[in-house]
């Protein structure tokens, strides 16, 4: 378990914290979402699916979140426990519904949330019931509504002793499960660090003897007062058009009394606490320090939510987004240096909280082994030096820059997730948006307003805001050991001595290129537990492989090289958007930066540079047909630290600023598409041609189209070396499991639909440049092995006699023929004659004599074993590769190809005898369709 869920943040689940923060004049809900309010009070926030959702695990879905404002801070003294008592209750069932009906009504969708999230959570100042129906049947739709019906009813509740004493096992039952010794040491240090009365206290689980003091009056009293319609929100979200939903709600819901109900709870004024304090537990197994920042929320919501969401502007999205930027820089630096000073044995979280809409905190969490009074002394020392040294010290551009960065790069990324998020994965955004008094805004919308407003916050708010969070007079200061409970106010004592040692020996300034020159682990030892699906060996070439649980593949074959040792790592990312003209070359070019100079979210190009460096490691990215392929090299020595670069390009990879600006310099606006490409283009695939315009994108525009390619793109991985390639498969696939997950045939280049026969020509300007002619012929798919190798092997016969006739007759010319595939062509390959220099008109005539000539005499034995044994040469050389293979496995997948395809390439070019390759020739030559390119400069 992470420290944020066994520090104070596992109040998560107890303060309404169920979302990452999202967030202009006023920033309007997004398109679609409607918020309106029944007779009785009952708020509604209709939200659909938007159209271009890509994940259709739960299409047929329709959640209902019923969120009633009735949370552990609105208990009453003598009512300790009664929130919990009343979820229990209430999914034991009410109003006619049963336990059984009641679960099958709610659910979180996600067996990934603590069991305590899963069909319904009580929060500070909330319970949450996650009702889900069917977004087409009008039954299931009434069945949860009848039950919201009834919970917002308190006199169908029914409660009786016999229930009570039931939900009282649960609740304690539940609580006992979670009570490890770092809960139960919180349950003492909790109230003395937050205050006794206000969220020190109902952040606490009841205890049992609490429970059982609970009378069922109070419960009622306690439902009675919070179970109301006019404290309450429905949230729907799913199809809303299958179903006439205003009328389902109206019919099952507009009937409850309306009854006014009392003020909200306002805790604020009982944010107190100590500012030391300690927390011990006999069977704790490791320490946690932690420095925490409390503020009361000066403009908290005590109205509709509806209301407060109405008030949001672009101020306060500004505050928003300065306030997150600040907590980047906070979290890049403490995490990074507390990990370099203390070891990797430790772990570091840094996060920024809102408990209850109420009360802000920022929490600094240190979790490392040993639990001796030295080793939780250490890190507190530690902690509390690097925080007071960043509050006192004023951040350099540079930094400010990396943080803007990575959390850009971060908005990005969530917003081409966002898109393969099913309703049961958004519904928690959504939850949070609509309870915390903001707008509606999904993940794609806030990337679009957040990265507005960046440019509108200075460096100079960037440090004042640090400052003000890190305020040292402000923090209160935890630490958690072994030990027992009688020594707590001793041991506090010598928190807070440690704490004013460590402030009077402050720390110098920091080193201003601290980021490049820190040492440190790639991955801050993370582990990795990606799942498997299938495992696959192909015996003949030694070749595993694995189909991970993500839709990654994963290839590895051993390969002993004679000269360096060595381990290479391939991984194509191909997909549609290679060749629909939704990706422009340009785009793609820019997104590359990320891997040509190395950079992520985590660690910038400085810092990649000296890792690879150290380890002598050698990162390329290559655009090829079908996508891109990146390729990591690296000492056989290395092979772990080479496998966790690849996991960090791939995962989360940046691009650089610096690196971007002089690219962009460099780059200009000079078109994209190579000349020859682009007729391929603009004859056979329209789409990619109006696509690659050439247009150079924004710094922001090109992370965007990285985040698309990394979170969507198929990725298949090719591993060889001097390898296990059992174990490589299984180390690699549980390491590459864990990016992103992607649709299985996303990877697929799609079919080239030709919309008319005939020949084709067209003509492509240059502004500078030697002309060109090209012509050629469509020839069939690229899947037909077969008949691609003979017509390969066709080509390179009918090379050699062009050229030498070519020679014979005096031209200067450059001339080649080929067998090209391309984006343009998707599954189709095309054959070439290529003419370049002066007299291309009669070059071109010349070529396609010698073509004609050899449709009639065919091709002899004597021309084609010659090529074929210097191709057979060529080939065993590059079979003896490590680079090669791992290149080649890269490939699997794509046109069909298999293993067996690539093992067996030697002997099916070998098996393509003349007769074989004039027939290929005759058929392309014969039967494709003719086309022309003519490139040349404008003046021409």
């Amino acid at each position: 378990m992470s420290v944020r869920a066994k520090m104070l943040v596992c109040m998560a689940v107890l303060l309404g914290i169920v979302g990452g923060a999202m967030a202009d004049d006023r920033i309007e809900d997004d398109q679609g979402v409607r918020r309106f309010s029944l007779n009785n009070g009952l708020s509604v926030v209709m939200v659909p699916m938007d159209a271009d959702a890509a994940n259709e695990t739960d299409a047929g879905a329709l959640q209902m979140w019923l969120v009633v404002r009735a949370g552990s801070m609105d208990e009453r003294g003598d009512e300790f426990g009664a929130a919990y008592m009343a979820d229990a209750i209430a999914r034991e069932g009410v109003a006619g519904f049963d336990r059984e009906a009641v679960d099958a009504l709610l659910s979180s969708g996600d067996d990934a949330f603590p069991v305590q999230a899963r069909g319904s959570l009580v929060t500070l100042d909330q319970t949450i019931f996650m009702g889900r129906a069917s977004a087409g049947d009008a039954d299931s739709v009434r069945r949860v509504l009848s039950y919201y019906a009834g919970l917002l009813a308190p006199d169908a509740w029914a409660v009786t002793d016999e229930r009570v004493d039931l939900a009282r096992r649960a609740v304690i039952e539940r609580i006992e499960s979670m009570m490890s010794p770092d809960m139960r040491a919180r349950q003492h240090w909790l109230p003395e660090l937050l205050g006794e009365q206000g969220i020190g206290l109902h952040a606490l689980f009841p205890e049992a003897d609490e429970l059982g003091a609970l009378s069922r009056e109070k419960i009622e009293a306690f439902v009675e007062r919070g179970y109301r319609a006019s404290r309450s929100t429905l949230i729907v979200m799913g199809d809303l058009d299958r179903l006439d939903l205003d009328g389902l709600l109206t019919e099952s819901l507009g009937g409850i009394e309306p009854v006014a109900c009392g003020a909200l709870t306002d805790l604020r004024q009982d944010i107190a606490g100590s500012r030391f304090v300690m927390g011990l537990d006999p069977e704790m197994e490791n320490h946690q320090v932690a420095m925490v920042w409390v503020r009361g929320v000066e403009d908290a919501c005590f109205e509709a939510w509806d209301v407060c969401a109405s008030r949001f502007d672009d101020a306060m999205l500004r505050e928003q987004v300065l306030h997150r930027v600040s907590l980047e820089l906070i979290r890049n630096r403490l995490e990074r240096l507390l990990l370099a000073s203390l070891g990797s044995e430790i772990e570091v979280s840094i996060d920024g909280l809102e408990l209850a809409g109420q009360a802000e905190l920022l929490q600094c969490v240190i979790e490392g082994t040993g639990v001796s009074d030295s080793d939780w002394e250490r890190s507190l020392r530690a902690m509390v030096s690097e925080s007071d040294r960043l509050a006192m010290g004023r951040v350099g551009a540079d930094e400010i820059a990396r943080a803007r960065g990575s959390l850009l790069a971060r908005w990005h990324r969530e917003a081409v997730e966002w898109e393969t998020m099913a309703s049961h994965e958004r519904i928690w955004l959504v939850h949070w948006l609509v309870t915390s008094g903001r707008p509606v805004l999904s993940a794609k919308r806030w990337d679009q307003e957040a990265t507005r407003v960046m440019p509108q916050i200075s460096d100079a708010q960037v440090n004042q805001k640090v400052r003000a969070l890190l305020n040292a007079d402000d923090a209160r200061v935890l630490a958690v050991s072994r030990g027992a409970l009688e020594d707590v106010p001793a041991m506090s004592v010598r928190v807070r001595e440690i704490v004013e040692d460590a402030r009077s020996h402050a720390l110098g300034p920091i080193d201003p290129d601290w980021m490049r020159t820190l040492g440190g682990s790639l991955l801050n030892e993370e582990e990795f537990e990606g799942d498997i699906e299938q495992v696959t060996q192909h015996a003949p070439s030694g070749v595993w492989g694995a189909v991970l649980g993500n839709g990654v593949k994963v290839f590895a074959r051993p390969v002993v090289e004679v000269q360096e040792a060595r381990i290479e790592l391939s991984a194509m990312l191909s997909g549609t958007m290679f060749g629909d003209g939704t990706l422009g070359a340009t785009e793609v070019e820019a997104a590359m930066l990320a891997w040509r100079s190395p950079s992520s979210e985590s660690r910038d190009a400085g810092w990649l540079a000296v890792f690879c460096e150290t380890h002598e490691i050698e990162v390329q990215v290559r655009r090829v047909v079908g996508g891109l392929r990146l390729r990591v090299s690296a000492p056989i020595g290395a092979q772990e630290e080479a496998l966790r670069l690849l996991y960090l390009l791939l995962d989360r990879p940046m691009i650089d600023a610096g690196v971007f600006a002089q690219w962009q310099q460099a780059r200009g606006d000079d078109g994209s598409m190579e000349p020859i490409e682009r007729g391929l283009a603009l004859l056979y695939n329209p789409e990619y041609a109006a696509g690659n315009h050439g247009q150079v994108p924004s710094l922001d525009d090109a992370q965007r189209v990285l985040s698309r390619i990394v979170r969507t793109a198929q990725i298949t991985v090719g591993i060889t070396g001097e390898v296990d390639a059992g174990e490589m498969v299984e180390r690699a696939g549980a390491m590459l499991g864990e990016l992103a997950w992607r649709e299985g045939d996303a990877g697929a280049a799609g079919k080239l639909e030709l919309s008319a026969q005939g020949d084709r020509t067209c003509e492509i300007e240059l502004v500078a440049g030697e002309p060109k002619q090209v012509s050629g012929v469509l020839g069939g798919s690229v899947e037909d092995l077969a008949t691609l190798r003979a017509t390969i092997l066709a080509s390179m016969v009918l090379g050699e006699r062009v050229r030498a006739a070519v020679e014979q007759h005096g031209y200067e010319a450059s001339v080649d023929v080929q067998v090209v595939t391309s984006d343009s062509l998707r599954d189709r390959w095309a054959l070439l004659f290529l003419v370049e220099g002066s007299g291309d008109d009669a070059v071109m005539g010349l070529v396609r004599d010698v073509a004609d000539e050899m449709l009639s005499e065919g091709i002899g034995f004597d021309e084609l074993d010659p090529i074929k044994a210097d191709l057979d040469q060529m080939l065993g050389h590059y079979a003896r590769s490590a680079r090669y293979w791992s290149t080649r496995l890269s490939g699997v997948g794509l046109n069909g190809r298999t293993i067996e395809d690539v093992w067996s390439v030697r002997a099916g070019y070998a098996a393509v005898d003349a007769d074989a390759a004039t027939m290929a020739l005759r058929s392309a030559l014969g039967g494709g369709q003719r086309f022309a390119i003519r490139v040349h400069p404008q003046d021409q």
